[in-house]
């Protein structure tokens, strides 16, 4: 812990600033792993990765906690299973096409909060006659103002402490004023920027989602309905078991007013937004695309990897071994074998993290299960650090 800095790139785990990461409360050398966050890297992979948790094995933990392939690669597979499950249970999106992103929100809303079943054992937050996604991410919930423009569009009005060093509204300091879902899709229409040290100067990080006309995000009162979830928003009810709330459109003393019903606000789908892909699928080596992005560089034809992916545990080297970062960084880990859980739980249903995606300015970011940090990839595959269990 002592070599451990804030100055250490973004994303590696030698920042311990990195969304509590290494629960930092009580000075820069001391590890307080009860209130430790335990979302690890760009995907932010939570669950399954405390210490004594089954979920993955350690070598697959390890490989998570400092393979950023491995990260995002866990990250997209609970993403994935998000989406399957919520489409089990009937729930659709506008026209269900998983090619538009914004048909992709009740899996982010289950990303960050879970789905609820009803009695179920492993889920405090299950109750025995409601069941779906959590208040807590519901663009209805009273925590959001309903006055707020899209996330990272420095539309929404702010506190003096809000603001940047010109005056401006900065979105970026104050995240918990949207829902997780939203958040996802500021950050996918607002690429995050990194300086380059070659250039000199500030540039975006990743390619940025495209739209006709930008996001279609639904407002205020599209999931919420007396007879889907006990929601009316022409009410505000207090809440008696949260007896320091202000008021609620959740008619439900305990908040649980869970949404499990489908949902269109955008039928004319090309406003939808669509993807922007920078690597082949499966490619073995990303590094070949960054010389490829280099001026004078011929371009290549890339051919799609014919491999079979190999799981996690084919990839490290026998346990009692040292593991250099560099033999962990393959880009293409793509296969677990395990059972998932919602991640973790806080009062009522999960409260998006403060620190999900919450950074002091879009130039410095501790991004919360969201977007890649590419350009760190050529980095990390230079260095020869030892890893770390940090558990």
């Amino acid at each position: 812990m002592w070599q451990a800095s804030p100055h250490a790139v973004d994303g590696e785990s030698g920042n311990f600033e990195q969304g509590g990461f290494y629960g930092r409360t009580n000075g820069a050398t001391t590890v307080d792993f009860g209130h430790a966050d335990c979302g690890y890297g760009a995907a932010q992979v939570t669950t399954g990765m405390r210490k004594g948790d089954t979920v993955y094995t350690s070598a697959q933990q390890t490989a998570i906690a400092v393979d950023y392939a491995a990260n995002i690669s866990a990250g997209l597979q609970i993403l994935q299973d998000k989406w399957n499950q919520t489409k089990q249970a009937g729930m659709i999106v506008n026209n269900g096409d998983p090619q538009y992103l914004e048909n992709w929100w009740y899996a982010l809303w289950a990303y960050n909060s879970g789905y609820h079943k009803r009695n179920d054992p492993t889920d405090p937050n299950s109750k025995p006659d409601v069941y779906g996604l959590g208040w807590s991410n519901n663009v209805t919930n009273e925590d959001y103002p309903a006055d707020r423009g899209g996330f990272l569009d420095q539309t929404t009005p702010c506190t003096p402490e809000q603001q940047d060093p010109n005056g401006n509204c900065s979105d970026a300091k104050h995240p918990n004023s949207w829902s997780y879902p939203e958040r996802v899709i500021g950050w996918a229409r607002h690429s995050l920027l990194r300086y380059n040290y070659v250039d000199g100067k500030y540039q975006e990080a990743f390619a940025r989602a495209t739209w006709a006309h930008g996001p279609q995000i639904p407002r205020p009162g599209s999931f919420c309905t007396v007879t889907g979830n006990q929601c009316d928003i022409t009410k505000i009810h207090k809440p008696a078991n949260y007896p320091t709330d202000p008021g609620s459109h959740c008619q439900r003393d305990d908040l649980a007013c869970y949404w499990h019903d489908s949902a269109s606000w955008q039928d004319n789908y090309p406003e939808l937004g669509t993807q922007v892909l920078k690597y082949l699928p499966r490619h073995r080596n990303a590094r070949l695309h960054e010389e490829l992005d280099k001026p004078g560089q011929p371009q290549l034809q890339l051919r799609r990897q014919q491999r079979r992916p190999l799981p996690i545990e084919d990839r490290l080297p026998p346990a009692g071994h040292r593991v250099r970062r560099s033999l962990l960084v393959r880009p293409h880990v793509d296969r677990f074998d395990r059972e998932r859980d919602p991640p973790r739980h806080r009062h009522l249903d999960p409260q998006p993290c403060p620190r999900r995606v919450g950074p002091s300015s879009r130039l410095h970011p501790r991004t919360r299960r969201r977007s890649t940090q590419s350009d760190l990839s050529h980095r990390r595959q230079r260095q020869h650090l030892t890893d770390e269990d940090h558990h």
